[in-house]
């Protein structure tokens, strides 16, 4: 059986676009994204929410072969599909190219859930940990 091979796609971007991330790569004015491992993320969230390629596709307004293709790694998507998409699935760019370990809704949730009266300990807490690189 073959392993899948990771591709990397090159995006057009500014060349002073500050970031330092492990996943995206950039050089010469392009950034890179691993195809395969971006899709898995989308399919897994697609899956999560009991949708099929089709039915997440028509709500899109995206062909169906085009979102089978992003899953599997076959092909890249624009920094505009890439947003609509995490909009679509209330994630971020950083869940979806593995830089968090959760889903922004999942965040939301369990902060809506804490009392009102200890809401601004947690954003406190939440932004310190951000701040320590903790999150």
């Amino acid at each position: 059986m073959l392993g899948l091979v990771h591709q990397w796609i090159t995006l057009p971007v500014k060349n002073d676009w500050p970031v330092n991330i492990p996943e995206i790569q950039i050089s010469g004015g392009t950034v890179m994204y691993d195809l395969v491992a971006v899709g898995r993320v989308l399919k897994e969230l697609r899956k999560q929410i009991g949708k099929n390629q089709v039915q997440v596709a028509k709500e899109l307004n995206i062909d169906a072969s085009s979102l089978c293709r992003i899953e599997k790694g076959n092909q890249a998507m624009t920094i505009d599909y890439m947003l609509m998409i995490a909009d679509y699935y209330n994630a971020s760019l950083d869940y979806i190219f593995g830089r968090a370990s959760i889903v922004d809704n999942e965040v939301t949730s369990e902060y809506n859930a804490v009392p009102e009266e200890k809401k601004a300990a947690v954003k406190d807490a939440m932004i310190t940990c951000i701040k320590l690189g903790r999150m």
